[in-house]
């Protein structure tokens, strides 16, 4: 069965760039890749969604 669903899609990654050295948790700090910042920016981001669509 076909609905006409829109799915909002979040793509979170690392950029193709030099990283200075340091631990892994160091490293996804510094760029932002942590859990609570994904999930921050998740939230926002499905607020946001919700208010334009309302």
């Amino acid at each position: 069965m076909d609905v006409d669903v829109t799915t909002p899609i979040r793509v979170h990654g690392v950029a193709q760039e030099f990283l200075d050295h340091a631990k892994h948790e160091v490293v996804l700090e510094r760029i932002g890749l942590t859990s609570e910042a994904i999930v921050a920016d998740t939230i926002a981001h499905a607020s946001e969604s919700a208010l334009h669509s309302a």
